[in-house]
């Protein structure tokens, strides 16, 4: 579960932000992301995004791309609403749990988990480990169950790392 999840990071990192950026700036990624070094430590360190805001704003702006404006605007709502390590890590621990607990999952649940977590995600709380409790609501809601299923424990157990390198 933990290579999975790690491996969809690293996946996401590469294809979605750094393809994003050298497809529509058409400069070299890795020169901008080096500025965000700083910000991704105290993220690490921390697992918060919303503490690692004015560092953030700092990084983006010694950037010399990003106009102070947009920079004080955008990384505050990335920080909030942007919580795509949590839309990867419920799909992943949901359908990991499915397994664990004998639970064939096909492709309706797969969608419907897609959708829930998307959205889900939205919402999840700048902080550590809020993306439990959402976990633990999109499993019970697309595989029609209730309470804590077997296994969670062992998602509460990685959390501490996995939310740290979201």
């Amino acid at each position: 579960l933990i290579a999975c999840i790690l491996t969809c990071y690293i996946v996401h990192f590469f294809v979605t932000y750094m393809g994003g950026f050298y497809l529509l700036t058409k400069r070299n990624p890795f020169t901008y992301a080096k500025h965000m070094a700083p910000a991704q430590l105290l993220a690490f360190a921390c697992a918060s995004s919303a503490a690692t805001v004015p560092l953030s704003i700092d990084s983006v702006k010694s950037t010399g791309i990003v106009p102070d404006a947009i920079a004080r605007f955008v990384v505050p709502l990335g920080a909030t609403v942007n919580m795509d390590g949590a839309c990867i890590q419920i799909v992943c621990s949901c359908i990991w749990l499915a397994y664990y607990n004998g639970i064939e999952v096909n492709i309706a649940n797969f969608i419907l988990l897609v959708i829930i977590s998307t959205f889900g995600s939205m919402g999840t709380a700048p902080v550590p480990n809020s993306g439990l409790a959402l976990i633990l609501t999109s499993f019970n809601t697309v595989f029609g169950t209730t309470g804590t299923p077997e296994g969670f424990s062992l998602l509460f157990a990685i959390d501490w790392f996995i939310d740290r390198c979201s």
